[in-house]
């Protein structure tokens, strides 16, 4: 049996309406989301209220989302297997002399690298340096370079000359030089070697822009998407690798993907000469100064841990003070802290090939879950008795979402080992707003109104009681 109202007295609204008036921070709470996410979207390469005409625009690493991205890829990828990409570098300061700042002399050389390399059957050779026609005055010299690279039994990718768009005051803006003319039919490839400014993603195309004003370029009709020195590199060595469902996805939609790094395998490139022949000498008959004791090894064991260099991708680099990149690890035999620029590329084509990298979790997936952790949240707070009394205490209902969070993670957990996705920074943090902002607002109500009473004398009536959203229920009235 229902009683009518007492006169003077309006009905007291049903519980849900009263929780329905409580729904506005949602509003600001969903701004705040939305914010959030947009600075995550700029971090990850895109945003809506900035257009950069280049369409190149490098990524910052300098954000609070971006540095937490580092933790996510170390702890969720890992390699398996033996590496399938070496590193060969030239370091200057020891043998032979003159190659950092000698070009005709650095030709030469790399000529007889070449060469010798091609002794150990790697599967590609990979320079991580680009050429123009000119940088070099000596005809001779020029002509060993592009006979050994042409003649070379493994593929060769070299890097793609280019140069800033003319007129353009960004730093981003990439038109394509002429390089160095190979012979016809020269087993010689090219890719772009720019680097990603964040240096833990992999980049994988760059857009390259038409320059009318500079004659020797070739020209371009429209903008077009310019393959980056590894990812030519991995193409040599996995023919299909576009066709792979993780790099459709990535080629789509632009997207340079997070990786992490190893130790790759790394020898110099005088043991590489000098193990290759006995006695080798230069295309002039000049002598290649070989320590017997320092510099030859076996060709199954070229560093000590069973290098082989058969059927890899060999990745050529100088080493030099102004291609040092920050680096968390120690990597011998390169400065405490710092790796040389080659190590980043041969990594990078390392992770092309062992598809070792992040991708995001779609869109949907992120909101669908996000909206059910709302709610979930929500429910909580609004749970309620026959009376629409609160049944949990703001503490206890903190509890609740707390628990609700943990399964958010877990989750984001397992697609993270299983699919290799990362839930972005900006769902995450947003839940965890989402949750200190709903359990302040609901204890603070109750201790306004509890306040209240205190002041006035009175007590909040008892229809407030499920709108004190979470609080303990008031207590009674005394007789």
């Amino acid at each position: 049996m229902t009683t009518a109202p007492a006169p003077g007295k309006a009905a007291a609204k049903p519980w849900f309406v009263r929780k329905l008036r409580q729904f506005w921070p949602v509003i600001p709470l969903g701004l705040i989301l939305f914010a959030l996410m947009l600075e995550d979207l700029h971090v990850m390469g895109w945003s809506p209220f900035e257009t950069d005409t280049c369409g190149v625009a490098e990524l910052d690493q300098s954000s609070l989302s971006a540095k937490l991205y580092n933790p996510l890829a170390e702890w969720g990828v890992h390699h398996t297997g033996d590496p399938q990409v070496a590193l060969v570098y030239i370091d200057g300061t020891t043998e032979p002399a003159e190659l950092l700042t000698n070009t005709c002399a650095s030709r030469v050389f790399l000529a007889k690298l070449v060469q010798d390399l091609n002794t150990f059957h790697p599967s590609a050779i990979v320079i991580d340096k680009y050429y123009s026609e000119n940088a070099c005055g000596e005809a001779d010299k020029n002509a060993i370079f592009k006979s050994a690279l042409g003649n070379s039994s493994a593929p060769v990718v070299v890097g793609q000359p280019t140069h800033p768009l003319a007129g353009s005051n960004s730093g981003g803006c990439m038109c394509l030089s002429q390089g160095i003319v190979f012979p016809p039919g020269a087993n010689v490839q090219t890719g772009l070697t720019r680097l990603n400014t964040d240096v833990l993603r992999v980049p994988i195309r760059w857009p390259v822009l038409d320059d009318q004003t500079n004659p020797s370029a070739p020209v371009l009709q429209k903008p077009e998407a310019g393959d980056t020195l590894s990812l030519v590199a991995a193409r040599v060595q996995w023919p299909n690798i576009e066709s792979s469902p993780a790099m459709v996805s990535l080629l789509k939609s632009g997207t340079h993907p997070y990786t992490t790094f190893m130790d790759l395998p790394n020898i110099h490139a005088m043991t590489a000469v000098c193990t290759a022949e006995e006695h080798p000498t230069y295309a002039d008959g000049t002598p290649v100064p070989c320590d017997a004791k320092k510099w030859r090894q076996s060709a199954k064991n070229m560093d000590g841990k069973q290098l082989d260099l058969n059927g890899k991708v060999v990745v050529i680099g100088d080493i030099s003070d102004q291609d040092m990149q920050p680096y968390p690890n120690e990597v011998q035999p390169f400065p405490a802290g710092l790796v040389p620029g080659v190590y980043l590329q041969a990594n990078y084509i390392e992770s092309l090939l062992d598809q070792r990298f992040l991708t995001q979790t779609p869109m949907w997936v992120t909101v669908a879950f996000l909206t059910l952790f709302v709610f979930g949240v929500y429910c909580f707070y609004w749970a309620h008795d026959k009376h629409g009394m609160a049944i949990l205490t703001a503490e206890k209902a903190l509890v609740g979402s707390l628990l609700l969070l943990g399964i958010l993670l877990v989750l984001d957990i397992a697609a993270l080992l299983a699919l290799n996705w990362y839930t972005p920074i900006w769902a995450l943090w947003g839940a965890g707003f989402l949750l200190v902002f709903r359990y302040l607002e609901s204890s603070g109500h109750h201790r306004s109104q509890h306040l209240l009473g205190k002041l006035t004398g009175l007590q909040h009536p008892p229809e407030h009681a499920g709108h004190s959203d979470g609080g303990s229920n008031p207590p009674k009235h005394k007789g």
